[in-house]
């Protein structure tokens, strides 16, 4: 019998008599068919991780999390202190419930989104003391769970599409977070109103230069004004504070304006905890953002060739261990391939390689010629000319299996025009 050729209510009743993590290896990935049904299931079921080890658990966790999916926990935790959920969005309900059923909880680091302009008022959070919370949502809910959180010591915010002004910020934690020692925050927001970038920036700092600020606190900030072409055509403004204490920073577009309300402007260039880093050359050209520098690097998303800037503002690649690498078709394919080595030389713990475009009339085979000792995966599965994916003939992939970088990966991932060409 084939389990394929089941009608779902059957599989249903079967995966009632298996737990959840032989469940995720038996079946997962193993067709379309299989996937939603499981996820369907756990949505239904019981997920009790309180004698799961780490292994098993995070090969649920990662399904989970592909998924997207905020799993509702079912018993209450009088000793969890410590959470952190860094890569599933919460919703508002899920929050609260994760409140009622964690009452002891001390630290926690979330992703929150909700766009519902309706909700009911948070119970009050005392225990939180350490909240970490990444906010995409609305002004009203922001305001809602950090009034009902008066014993915060600790806050760091990352948010989107909000602007709060200094004054704004020191009214809320005047009246609900007369605790609080550490504030970091990061919010990305469009312009303000028609203004000159000039004149809307001074208004943006004026409210951040309050004695509140600078001799109460030494709370310092900085504005990163973001434009995407020459004429400085507004895409958005980066305003958080110094130190710089995130995680990602990405290069989309040319910073065109920097303000800080350090007392000088040497200072806090050093962004070493951020750990993903986006990289546009281009972006990186101007004295404002050059003098940024980035030593712990561990995934870096990088389109060659870079410019000369590159090897001071990247300091050092021993931290590097995922890298996603584009190639400009218009430029000489010598170059790139000399820059791509010097970049693995540079990245001895350099495990994982995906080149997500390049140019097949220059480069018919990527990465050919070079090599890395550290180098277990490899995926190649990018657009070969503009939007077109890269199908690897039989001759490519001949060519391929003599290249030193694919003899040696564990893993290698490919499309190819036949079947056969894998064998």
């Amino acid at each position: 019998m084939n389990l394929e050729f089941l009608p779902n209510e059957l599989l249903f009743n079967l995966f009632d008599y298996l737990n959840i993590l032989d469940l995720f290896k038996a079946f997962y990935s193993l067709n379309s068919q299989f996937n939603p049904l499981i996820l369907a299931h756990c949505h239904q079921c019981r997920l009790d991780f309180r004698s799961t080890n780490k292994t098993d658990f995070d090969i649920i966790y990662i399904n989970f999390a592909n998924r997207n999916y905020f799993p509702i926990p079912t018993v209450i935790s009088q000793s969890l202190k410590h959470l952190s959920i860094p890569h599933i969005s919460c919703y508002f309900k899920e929050l609260i419930h994760l409140f009622k059923v964690t009452p002891n909880l001390q630290h926690l680091t979330i992703n929150f989104l909700e766009y519902a302009n309706q909700f009911k008022p948070v119970l009050s959070i005392l225990s939180i003391t350490h909240l970490k919370l990444s906010f995409d949502s609305s002004l009203e809910i922001l305001h809602c769970i950090l009034q009902n959180s008066p014993d915060r010591l600790h806050l760091t915010l990352e948010i989107y599409n909000i602007y709060m002004d200094g004054y704004q910020w020191e009214d809320m934690i005047r009246r609900y977070l007369s605790k609080l020692k550490i504030f970091r925050f990061k919010m990305r927001f469009s312009s303000l109103n028609d203004e000159s970038k000039e004149i809307q920036s001074n208004q943006i700092f004026e409210s951040f230069r309050a004695k509140f600020w600078i001799d109460d606190h030494q709370w310092f900030v900085r504005c990163h004004w973001y434009s995407s072409d020459e004429q400085y055509r507004l895409d958005f403004i980066d305003l958080f504070t110094l130190p710089y204490t995130f995680k990602d920073f990405l290069s989309y577009t040319g910073c065109t304006l920097a303000k800080s309300t350090c007392p000088t402007d040497d200072q806090y260039w050093s962004f070493d905890q951020v750990n993903n880093l986006c990289y546009g050359s281009s972006h990186f050209k101007s004295s404002i953002v050059s003098r940024i520098r980035f030593s712990h690097i561990e995934y870096l998303s990088l389109r060659l060739p870079f410019n000369d800037q590159f090897l001071s503002v990247v300091s050092t690649l021993d931290r590097l261990t995922l890298s996603c690498i584009s190639v400009n078709n218009h430029k000489k394919p010598d170059n790139i391939l000399s820059q791509m080595q010097m970049l693995l030389d540079r990245a001895p713990n350099l495990l994982s390689l995906s080149i997500a475009s390049w140019s097949s009339s220059s480069l018919p085979v990527p990465l050919m010629e070079n090599t890395s000792e550290s180098i277990r995966q490899l995926n190649l599965q990018g657009y070969a000319s503009g939007k077109n994916w890269c199908y690897f003939d039989d001759d490519q992939c001949h060519e391929l299996s003599r290249s030193p970088l694919d003899i040696q990966c564990e893993t290698l991932s490919i499309k190819v025009k036949d079947r056969r060409n894998i064998l």
